[in-house]
């Protein structure tokens, strides 16, 4: 049996974990009747800009390891 790199397990505990609480939160706050609507759009805007920073993190983090 094939085993992960280390690389790669350190890819998915530093990005996915955070990006899969992100988007459950995301869906939790959607689905959430209690929540008035512009408290709602707030928080999904919120997550919306964690999400890009996640992102544009990663990306600057791959092209800096390979340049």
């Amino acid at each position: 049996m094939e085993y992960l790199s280390f690389e790669l397990q350190e890819k998915m505990n530093t990005l996915m974990l955070p990006l899969m609480i992100l988007v459950a939160l995301g869906i939790a706050v959607a689905a959430d009747s209690y929540v008035k609507k512009p408290a709602k759009r707030i928080m999904l805007f919120i997550d919306a800009i964690v999400l890009t920073l996640i992102a544009g993190n990663s990306i600057f983090n791959t092209i800096t390891v390979s340049w």
